[in-house]
């Protein structure tokens, strides 16, 4: 179960035909849970998202929304970006007040506010900085999403509130994935796919 881990790195895998996003934990090799779908990553196919070692089912993601079948949605994320100011990033779960995602440092703050916003390049800035959001409410200092630096996207969760959804947490890297970031070879991946 994918909830009990508080600290874990998400790497996305690319391929014509699936996507895949792979949780790892620190100290174990394989994934402990990965959210597939059978078709590239444009496509608006849902995630499917088991937790090892018996592949149990945990629900289904998309880049807006987490559901569990028989228990509803989780919740939803989403983003907007203003002409002038930051960016805002929503994190809004079931049952917990809505979490806002702050830039978090200096390079993340710089990278997400107009002019940088609208002329940067997110495939050199995702090279040479790594980039982290704070999700929080008054009532919840919720989580960390950090975007590391590196050509190839990968990701780094820090859960501070045992309430924030594991699920819906994958559903924020998705869309971060799909929105914010660059990788050279979803890129190449999406030259080729038709679906």
């Amino acid at each position: 179960m994918i909830q009990k881990f508080n600290a874990f790195t998400v790497i996305p895998k690319y391929r014509r035909s699936q996507t895949a996003f792979d949780v790892h934990v620190d100290g174990v090799r394989a994934p402990v849970a990965r959210a597939r779908k059978d078709s590239s990553f444009g496509s608006l196919s849902r995630y499917t998202v088991h937790s090892e070692p018996q592949l149990e089912f945990e629900g289904f993601v998309t880049p807006f929304k987490a559901t569990i079948p028989g228990s509803g949605e989780v919740g939803s994320v989403d983003h907007r970006v203003p002409i002038l100011g930051k960016t805002q990033w929503i994190f809004a779960q079931k049952n917990m007040p809505e979490l806002r995602g702050v830039p978090s440092g200096i390079n993340s703050t710089v990278r997400h506010t107009f002019p940088i916003s609208i002329v940067g390049d997110n495939s050199l800035l995702d090279a040479v900085f790594s980039f982290r959001l704070h999700f929080r409410a008054p009532e919840s200092d919720g989580f960390e999403l950090t975007r590391l630096a590196g050509a190839r996207a990968r990701f780094r969760v820090k859960v501070h509130d045992d309430r924030v959804s594991r699920l819906l947490i994958l559903c924020s890297v998705v869309h971060f994935a799909r929105y914010a970031t660059a990788d050279p070879v979803e890129y190449a991946v999406s030259l080729t796919s038709f679906d």
